[in-house]
């Protein structure tokens, strides 16, 4: 296996970013601040929030845009925007941390991708972690970024991977978060190979919670069960789900590119719009209805990109 440059190792991690807007709720439209937006979210049951990522060239983010500048259509047909926020506001992070024997020779480089996560993140970020291998700890107590690195320095990898499983008892968590921003982010080495549940149950959860996924994965295979056609099928399996869910994949090959992935990941959580709507397809069906967000503003003079959650399924 290749080693990296400014000896780091292989490219390990696989990590993933996972922000959940929570229902937001309003009654009449507002189109003034950011606190009459507040007020609106406070009544309303119905409202449908996207949270939308604006870059440019080479990733870089686009700050400053307004309400008017964006359009929402659901299932092609353009909706009233009835909530907008830009503010820097923290969140609640759980941390889903791979400790199977395959981490072995490369937990030093997890908590270092950690460390730097923490440290481009809002200063009242609350944390919980949820260590895995074959077995799935029970999530701890909320914690500031200090006591998570703490922790996760007393861990030691052993056994095998059951990151499905474990991505599914974050998600439970997260429910008792009191921030209204909320996130996941995985740090593991690889494929799952000891979970319950499969990808396809996962897309459904992931799909259902409304959620945007990060991912950092290896440029190369990170053990020798693994051949590079089973690495560059989980690589593709990252890129599904983070295009699914309005995130991004990250494939680092250095030190110095492992940091800023870290580093921008933490970033896009902390400048990210949030938009709501209200459908105007108000029947709870069930079905998939799919969500196109569009930036339409002079003040952009560049090319860009616009990520967001692909859609919801319309349940009472």
């Amino acid at each position: 296996m290749k080693k990296w440059r400014n000896r780091l190792t292989s490219i390990w991690l696989i990590a993933a970013l996972v922000m959940i807007p929570s229902g937001v709720q309003s009654q009449h439209p507002a189109k003034g601040s950011n606190r009459a937006d507040e007020a609106v979210m406070k009544i309303r049951t119905d409202l449908v929030s996207v949270s939308v990522i604006v870059s440019g060239r080479e990733g870089r983010l686009i700050p400053g845009l307004k309400r008017d500048d964006f359009e929402v259509y659901e299932n092609k047909v353009r909706q009233q925007i009835e909530y907008f926020s830009d503010e820097d506001q923290p969140a609640t992070i759980g941390i889903i941390f791979d400790v199977s024997g395959s981490m072995k020779g490369r937990i030093a480089q997890a908590r270092t991708a950690l460390q730097y996560f923490a440290e481009a993140g809002h200063p009242e970020d609350e944390y919980f972690l949820v260590s895995f291998n074959h077995r799935i700890s029970d999530p701890m107590e909320m914690v500031d970024s200090q006591a998570l690195l703490r922790r996760v320095n007393m861990l030691a990898p052993h056994g095998d991977t059951a990151l499905y499983d474990a991505i599914h008892e974050a998600l439970g968590r997260l429910r008792q978060s009191r921030h209204r921003k909320r996130a996941l982010l995985i740090i593991s080495d690889g494929a799952d190979n000891h979970s319950r549940s499969g990808m396809s149950e996962l897309r459904r959860q992931l799909r259902e919670a409304g959620i945007a996924i990060y991912a950092i994965g290896a440029n190369e295979p990170t053990s020798s069960s693994c051949t590079r056609l089973c690495h560059f099928e989980a690589q593709a399996r990252l890129e599904s789900l983070a295009t699914m869910t309005g995130g991004n994949a990250f494939f680092p090959h250095s030190t110095e590119s492992l940091e800023n992935a870290m580093s921008q990941i933490a970033t896009e959580l902390r400048r990210q719009y949030s938009l709501g709507y209200v459908s105007s397809q108000p029947v709870q069906d069930g079905a998939w209805r799919e969500i196109k967000v569009r930036v339409n503003s002079d003040f952009v003079k560049e090319k860009i990109s616009v990520r967001a959650r692909a859609g919801y399924f319309a349940t009472p």
